[in-house]
């Protein structure tokens, strides 16, 4: 099958690209920028920047690819140009994000959970599905929807659970307290980017995996403590865990969208329906390999916005004097 995956050199994209090749598809790389020695050997890559008119379906028009996995569509204007230039393609396959669920209250999380998001990246992956959806309605396309989770792979940031950075692994490297929302109990939800590719790959083969949404993410979440404790013990640091409140956290830090929205709320998945759609996919990555991604990116030196890393290390103490100011509690 010759296979466009625009978005193939992005960190779902080198394992999706990965997966499709192993499978000895055709597959062809689209991007405003790329980096050639991620791709492997055969992949040929092609620029696409989307936001020249008609660029895309000048680009599927040239490649004539018998499949299309668009990894970035960011909102409905991406999916509606998506849908036209793929107009005559066989299958297609848009990737949104969980985020478009929102925060849900109850678990596992399933396909119908419609709980609004809260931030402006899940309101416009949630307008993504609603344009995908209107073209199942009105019969002009049949593309699959895949509402995928948090992706991690050698090379790719790691987030914390108070912000969407890594600056809690220069925390752990240097011994300092971890500081958690809620004791770290929400399970976080990561998957590795070859699984990722090989689930998506395997949905792409099967001919029933058209006009419906399903979930992609891990069968493995992991609470945030447990995380945290690993790269800890992984790097000969004592765990020394500090909790403070998610909604209070929420409230102090200048840039509180990750932890509102994702990190605090239970990320735990109904994969039913993958595993019906999907039922020879065997999911690889799991704690080890998320803790050596994290020692990797620590040795690399790449650990976050040291001022973010400050105001969260500080939360403790400014929630101490909190509690003990006359009057508060």
């Amino acid at each position: 099958m010759r296979v466009l995956v625009t978005g193939g050199s992005g960190n779902v994209g080198v394992g999706v690209v990965r997966a499709l090749n192993a499978a000895r598809h055709h597959v062809v790389v689209a991007s405003r920028g790329y980096s050639p020695a991620l791709l492997p050997e055969g992949v040929r890559a092609v620029r696409l920047e989307r936001t020249e008119p008609d660029a895309y379906t000048r680009l599927v028009a040239a490649e004539k690819p018998d499949a299309v996995i668009d990894l970035t569509c960011h909102d409905a204007a991406d999916a509606a140009v998506t849908l036209r230039a793929c107009a005559g393609v066989d299958r297609v396959v848009v990737v949104s994000s969980v985020t478009a669920a929102g925060p849900a209250t109850t678990t596992p999380v399933t396909e119908a959970t419609a709980a609004p998001p809260l931030s402006e990246y899940g309101i416009d992956k949630l307008a993504v599905e609603e344009t995908v959806r209107a073209a199942w309605a009105d019969g002009t396309s049949q593309a699959l929807l895949v509402r995928l989770g948090a992706v991690y792979r050698l090379g790719a940031d790691l987030d914390g659970q108070l912000a969407e950075d890594g600056c809690w692994l220069a925390h752990a490297a240097a011994g300092a307290p971890a500081v958690l929302a809620d004791d770290g109990a929400a399970r976080w939800n990561l998957l590795h980017a070859d699984d990722a590719g090989a689930a998506l790959a395997e949905l792409l083969a099967n001919d029933r995996a058209r006009g419906v949404l399903v979930h992609l993410a891990s069968r493995h979440p992991l609470p945030w403590r447990e995380l945290y404790e690993r790269v800890h013990h992984a790097l000969g640091r004592p765990f020394n865990p500090v909790s403070v409140p998610a909604e209070w956290a929420a409230e102090q830090l200048e840039d509180a969208e990750f932890l509102a929205e994702t990190s605090r709320w239970d990320q735990v998945f109904d994969l039913g329906l993958l595993d019906r759609l999907a039922p020879s996919y065997q999911e690889r990555g799991g704690p080890s390999r998320v803790t050596e991604v994290a020692l990797w990116l620590i040795r690399q030196g790449r650990v976050g916005d040291a001022e973010l890393g400050a105001e969260i290390q500080e939360l403790p103490a400014r929630l101490a004097a909190v509690r003990t100011a006359p009057g508060l509690v």
